[in-house]
């Protein structure tokens, strides 16, 4: 059984937003915490903004898309404020993806389950 804790933050700006950083931006995607941004909200924006980068990823099947931003969701570290930039490496993105294409049938299917309150 997954339990999703969705994290609701304070008002701060409008929009989704990628922020610049001074690591190399091959290898960061980084998205600045809005309100309503909880962490799986933003393990789905910074996996958004790695398929457009990288459209040979795609396309992901629903139950691959949800277990990719559940991985990525655990890498984040407690405290997000508003404004905040949170960075994900594009190859622990690129990790998740790889085991995403492991996953059995049944193993989606497990997945899948959580699609229908999701809006990618």
């Amino acid at each position: 059984i997954l339990i999703v804790i969705v994290l609701i933050l304070k008002p701060r700006g409008e929009g989704d937003r990628l922020i610049e950083t001074k690591k190399d931006p091959k290898t960061v995607i980084s998205i600045e915490v809005l309100r309503g941004d909880g962490y799986v909200k933003l393990s789905r924006k910074a996996t958004t903004a790695y398929l457009n980068k990288y459209p040979e990823q795609a396309p992901l099947s629903r139950g691959q898309r949800i277990f990719i931003e559940e991985k990525l969701r655990r890498q984040l570290s407690d405290g997000l404020l508003v404004g905040d930039a949170v960075e994900f490496n594009e190859n622990q993105i690129k990790t998740a993806i790889e085991q995403s294409y492991l996953l059995s049938v049944f193993q989606l299917g497990q997945w899948e389950k959580y699609d229908k309150e999701i809006k990618f």
